[in-house]
């Protein structure tokens, strides 16, 4: 029986807006899905910090939205358009 203890490596603001930014222009490029989550209680450990790195995030899609190479959705609006297909 093989036991695994998965330990939540801390990382910072600087590196998940960094990821987060690669992955939408991945799907960007690829015409792929990118899903950012979150579980709220995650904001409790630094509310203003992480506040103001998610708000970072959120810009950025808004800023690739506004050019018109990003589509914004609701996991509700994505699920309805796969089951029309």
């Amino acid at each position: 029986m093989l036991i695994h203890a998965w330990v939540q490596k801390p990382y910072t603001i600087k590196y998940l807006n960094k990821k987060s930014k690669k992955g939408i222009n991945s799907a960007i490029q690829k015409g792929k899905i990118f899903h950012l989550w979150f579980h709220p209680f995650n904001l409790a450990t630094a509310p203003n910090k992480l506040i103001t790195g998610l708000e970072e995030i959120i810009d950025y899609a808004t800023n690739m939205r506004k050019s018109g190479k990003l589509e914004i959705k609701t996991m509700g609006e994505t699920a309805e358009e796969f089951l029309e297909e």
